[in-house]
């Protein structure tokens, strides 16, 4: 591997990773101090919505659609100053299917 391909991975990987602290942030904000301390030592973003949904799916649909509805009002602004809504909208958009 090249020093130029080399510092294009490290770049890659830098942006994968503040995206990522992004993404699990705005998690953190939405849900409820409790449900935090079962998801946060999950090591992605993914794995933590992966949890949510086991916890959510115990707990019934009103809980559900509250923490939906938090995601879907909340906004972040990027590092270029635009700023973003997340676009599930759905038990299904976080899943994927």
């Amino acid at each position: 591997m090249t020093d130029d391909e080399l510092e294009t991975y490290y770049n890659s990987f830098a942006d994968y990773e503040q995206k990522e602290a992004q993404v699990c942030n705005v998690i953190y904000e939405t849900i409820h101090k409790s449900v935090f301390l079962q998801v946060k030592g999950q090591p992605t973003a993914s794995k933590v919505i992966d949890k949510l949904i086991a916890i959510f799916e115990q707990k019934g649909q009103a809980t559900i659609q509250e923490t939906l509805n938090k995601l879907t009002n909340l906004q972040y602004v990027t590092n270029y100053g635009k700023t973003h809504r997340p676009r599930c909208f759905s038990q299904r958009d976080y899943r994927g299917g």
